[in-house]
């Protein structure tokens, strides 16, 4: 829904998360970008470590199956996305993935925004 964008950007207005985790969120988005190594931006983090815990995890190793799900509204999310997924898989750039990880990680642990969850929409 666009709350881990790359700085300039900031998430949308309409956003549903709370104002404290919408500014953890930007603060995250700089200490990766200022970490870069590349052009992995705070989302790609985001889906690659999601995508490396479940590919990791116990549920993935019984079953097969990564339980991530990802947004994407445009052809260049898209194939960010895939760039993302296949970072998670690449062994020799898993440190990297764990130090950016740690970054955005640190900065919601900070500010006590780890963890959050908020109404969104009007789900049955």
């Amino acid at each position: 829904m666009g709350l881990l964008v790359p700085p300039p950007r900031v998430a949308p207005v309409w956003h549903p998360a709370p104002d404290a985790v919408r500014t953890a969120a930007t603060e995250a988005a700089r200490a990766v970008a200022v970490a870069q190594e590349g052009d992995d931006d705070v989302a790609a983090v985001a889906v690659a470590w999601s995508v490396r815990a479940a590919v990791l995890g116990d549920v993935a190793r019984a079953s097969g199956r990564m339980p991530v799900v990802i947004g994407m509204s445009d052809l260049r999310e898209a194939h960010a996305a895939v760039r993302a997924w296949r970072w998670a898989r690449d062994e020799g750039r898993g440190e990297e993935l764990e130090r950016k990880a740690a970054l955005a990680q640190a900065v919601f642990e900070r500010t006590d925004t780890a963890g959050w969850t908020w109404s969104s929409g009007n789900w049955v």
